[in-house]
Formats: C-alpha cells, structure tokens, sequence
C-alpha cells in the first residue's frame, strides 16, 4: 500500500496544470501568417510625399529637390493617414520652402485607386506625419482602431503588415521579426525589432506591427541599419495625435516646428546638396 501511495503521488506531480491554476501563464491562441496578411492588409496603405502644392496664380512655382519614395501607412481616423517621415530630409528642405507652404501627400489603396490630400502636422519625436485625404469610393481602407493597447515581451515574435512599390502593384506581404527590447523615450514606451538585412527594414518603413495572436502593436518609424533594428510606435503612443490631427491639428508639430540640420558653410570648399 505505501509503494502504491508513493507511486500516485508521483503520478500526480507530473500531471498537466489546471486551466485558472495559480502560477500558469496562457498562451495566447496564435494565428496563421497568411490569415493576419488577409486580415490587416486592407489596413495598410501606400503614401508619396515630397510633391509640392500647386501654386496660386500670382505665384511662381518653385522647384525643391525631395525623394518622392513610397512608404507605408495607416488610417487613423477619419480621413486622416499617418505614415513615417524623414527629418532629417524635411529639415534639408527647409532651406527651400517658405512658411506656410504645403506638403502634398498621395496615398495609394489596395484597389489601385490613389488620392491627394495635404500634409497637417507630425510627430517630431517619432518620425511620424498625419495627412488629410478624401478617400474615393471603393478604396476599401480599414480605419486603425488606436484604443487597444497591447504590451509585448522581449523575444516575442511578431509580423510586419506591409506592402510592395508600385512596379508590383502594392501587392501586400509580411516579414517576420522578434522583439529585441524596449526604449523609454521621455516616458514613453517603444519597441525595438530585429530584423536580418537593411534592406528588409527600409522595406518595413511604415508596416504596420501584428503580434502571433493577431494584436497590434503598432506600426514602424525608424530604422537603426547599424544594428539592424526597427523602432516600433505602439497604438497608445500616437492615439491622441490622431485625435488631433482631425479636431485640432494645429497643435500637432509643425514644419517650422523642425530643427535646422543645415551643413554650415566652410570656406573655401564647395558643399554638396546647394550649400
């Protein structure tokens, strides 16, 4: 009887938790890649900036070098798109413009069908810019729901939601990446991601940022190719600003608003880019 008594104890031990045992984590249900790419892919879109605003008919156009490179972004609010933006380029351009002016955002949708709307402020410290755009009929973009916020942990794996250049059509497509670490940033919680090649996060610029159990997380600003790591903005950071951005974009940052990264001149040599 004592054998037999030892032996259903040992048995018990090794028996399988619970569910609601005290001390056991869940693990959240995890989804299929292809099933969050068809989901969130209608959420992603494609956005140009760099083109200037036409010009009223007293005034002479003014011609500004700028890249006019596609990058990825999302609604989210009504009308209102935000994407990543380039500072230091933006800050290069503020030798070129005059107060005032208006940036010019076209925004490509799943469809193929593409809009324009005007620039109305950013996000300096994140490398994001909102823009206002009547959305056609049929474009078929999903708004972002930026109330739900979710917390990952290091090593989590995660899928950036994204789309191709035009020459493919904007065809939509995912990359794998593992969360490498969190950034506090003046009390504000980021993200870092892994991801294999440099080439893979310029292509990751803007993608929006889905956890294996099909949450978001938020979506990509900046890329640190040294380490080849991708700085992610989750939902609870930038959910006021599109807030703003429809109600009171005034007090979103604006293009004054950047710093001056001007090359000074040095005398004697002639600097690149018409300095």
């Amino acid at each position: 009887m004592l054998v037999l008594a030892v032996a259903v104890l040992c048995f018990a031990g090794f028996a399988p938790a619970e569910e609601g045992t005290p001390g056991k984590v869940p693990q959240p249900a995890k989804m299929k890649p292809a099933d969050i790419l068809q989901l969130y892919a209608p959420y992603v879109v494609m956005v140009r900036d760099g083109e200037e605003q036409p010009p009223q008919a007293d005034q002479q156009p003014r011609r500004f070098m700028m890249r006019q490179n596609w990058k990825m972004g999302v609604m989210v609010n009504d009308g209102i798109f935000m994407y990543p933006i380039e500072v230091r380029m933006r800050a290069y351009m503020k030798t070129r413009m005059q107060p005032g002016d208006v940036q010019v955002e076209t925004v490509a949708f799943a469809n193929g069908k593409k809009a324009v709307g005007d620039e109305v402020g950013m996000r300096i410290a994140f490398g994001l810019g909102f823009a206002s755009v009547e959305i056609p009929e049929g474009a078929g973009v999903v708004k972002l729901d930026t109330e739900k916020q979710v917390k990952p942990s290091v090593g989590d794996t995660v899928y950036l939601i994204g789309r191709r250049g035009e020459e493919w059509k904007f065809t939509p497509y995912f990359l794998p990446a593992v969360v490498n670490g969190e950034l506090d940033y003046k009390g504000t919680k980021l993200y870092s991601l892994t991801l294999p090649q440099t080439q893979l996060q310029q292509e990751g610029m803007g993608a929006l940022v889905v956890r294996e159990d099909g949450e978001v997380l938020g979506v990509v600003s900046r890329v640190d190719g040294k380490r080849y790591s991708v700085v992610v903005v989750p939902l609870a950071a930038f959910k006021d600003d599109a807030k703003k951005a429809l109600d009171a974009p005034e007090e979103l940052d604006q293009f004054d608003d950047l710093p001056d990264m001007r090359v000074p001149r040095v005398p004697g040599r002639r600097l690149g880019g018409g300095f």
